[in-house]
């Protein structure tokens, strides 16, 4: 008598063989296909470079408060850049007949590939200025410290797909800008007076950046 599980073990052993043989003899037989001169690409563009125009900067100039009760603030407009109407106040008045600081909004220039859009990023939150006669800002008391906020930019030149002075583009804006062969923008943004506001100068720092998209 034949014994059943020893032939299903020679069973086993033949197909395995041959599966085996069968793939050995296919990779032998493969052809080898190539296809040459397969291309591989790359574009350069030319980097985006920001200026800041010199003697320009975010000066809200000199303030007098006229209120103890109320806060108060003062708008810089970035369209109203040269002209009487660049700077609004509330509770708060100018010099004026001094003729001292009125203020001044930052004017910008940037360059890079033609025909690119890109995006301008501005702080979204408050930038805060410390009053300049601490020895250390950093544990300035509330009286000592003002925020700024609401950042703004409007063109002068280039950006838009047909430049408008008068429009004015709030940071955070999902703005498609265009690089054209002139790009001068200026920068606004609002300046908050506390009704209990030390008197002195006041300054701080904010970050803006330019990138493709």
């Amino acid at each position: 008598m034949i014994n059943t599980k020893f032939m299903n073990k020679i069973k086993i052993l033949v197909i395995s063989g041959l599966m085996f043989f069968s793939g050995t003899y296919l990779t032998a037989a493969q052809e080898n296909k190539e296809l040459t001169g397969q291309t591989a690409s790359a574009r350069i563009v030319a980097p985006l470079i920001l200026s800041l125009t010199a003697g320009t900067k975010l000066d809200f100039g000199t303030l007098v408060k006229t209120s103890t009760t109320e806060d108060g603030t003062a708008v810089l407009d970035p369209i109203a850049a040269n002209s009487a109407s660049l700077r609004t106040l509330t509770d708060l008045g100018a010099l004026g007949a001094i003729g001292l600081n009125k203020g001044s909004v930052p004017e910008y220039t940037l360059t890079g590939e033609v025909g690119l859009t890109y995006k301008i990023t501005l702080p979204t939150t408050d930038v805060v200025v410390t009053n300049t006669q601490l020895v250390d800002s950093n544990s300035a008391a509330s009286n000592e410290k003002m925020n700024v906020s609401a950042f703004t930019y409007a063109f002068s030149a280039g950006g838009l797909a047909t430049p408008n002075a008068a429009t004015l583009i709030a940071a955070g804006t999902a703005t498609s800008l265009t690089i054209a062969s002139a790009n001068t923008f200026q920068v606004g943004a609002t300046l908050t007076v506390d009704s209990g506001q030390s008197t002195g100068t006041y300054a701080g720092t904010y970050t803006i950046s330019v990138q493709y998209e």
